[in-house]
């Protein structure tokens, strides 16, 4: 796969590639052939306010994903750690009207535990690198940093499950690294930030939903057939997600 960021390249230059895949997907076509794979994964923040110096248009019709890194973290918040609302719910709109529009297209959401932002701490002696919150405020070691993951978790994966699909995807973790938080490391505690007893949520059976999310103001809800779900853009804190019993 291949990254574009809007940060690494000059939208003259996404523009011009976007074309010539797209010329060249259309000329492999006509020869008999096709593209096999996602030529390019869109990478960065989907619904983001910079849309007129890098327009979707051009290159909507050539990917088969994107990733939005910075949902329900960085660029949708506050520099207090608040949500940013009128960015949240510019982002919540288009990953609900995209992957209605493009059944066949994977939307993959990425989520971080607490208000993460820039710049980034050195973790264990810069074995693996995580973001920090406003004020510096973040835990500083692997287990500040598990007890964090798990306890927060629901402020994360509640705004997730307001967009989920069968082709909307997440993941949550403190970053990229493998260290970050994808894996436990019993053996060796101190070496990773995934909780010991990774998270007991991913267990719960969540079920069909009812419907879509419902919008109230600044208050999303949504139903499924064994949790309901509540976030408030108003107060980041208060997020959360009801278990049914089963």
């Amino acid at each position: 796969h291949q990254f574009l960021s809007s940060c690494f390249y000059v939208p003259i230059v996404i523009q011009a590639k976007m074309y010539m895949l797209g010329n060249l997907t259309e000329r492999w076509n006509k020869r008999g052939g096709y593209v096999v794979g996602n030529p390019i994964l869109d990478y960065g923040d989907i619904g983001r306010e910079d849309e007129s110096l890098f327009p979707l248009e051009y290159h909507w019709d050539y990917v088969s994903g994107a990733h939005d890194e910075h949902y329900v973290a960085f660029s949708t918040l506050n520099r207090d750690g608040t949500f940013n609302i009128t960015k949240m719910v510019r982002s919540i709109e288009a990953i609900q009207n995209l992957s209605t529009t493009r059944t066949n297209y994977t939307l993959f959401v990425r989520g971080l535990p607490g208000p993460c932002s820039t710049p980034f701490m050195d973790v264990n002696h810069q074995i693996f690198q995580v973001p920090t919150w406003p004020n510096n405020s973040q835990p500083k070691t692997p287990d500040g940093l598990k007890s964090a993951a798990s306890q927060l978790i629901d402020l994360t994966l509640a705004p997730f499950l307001l967009v989920v699909k069968p082709n909307v995807w997440w993941s949550y973790s403190w970053f990229y690294d493998l260290a970050a938080g994808w894996v436990t490391c019993p053996s060796a505690p101190e070496t990773c930030t995934a909780p010991d007893n990774w998270y007991p949520e991913f267990d719960r059976p969540l079920g069909k939903p009812h419907g879509p999310a419902v919008r109230n103001g600044t208050v999303y809800t949504r139903q499924f057939e064994h949790a309901s779900v509540y976030v408030n853009l108003k107060d980041r804190t208060a997020s959360k997600i009801t278990w049914k019993t089963v």
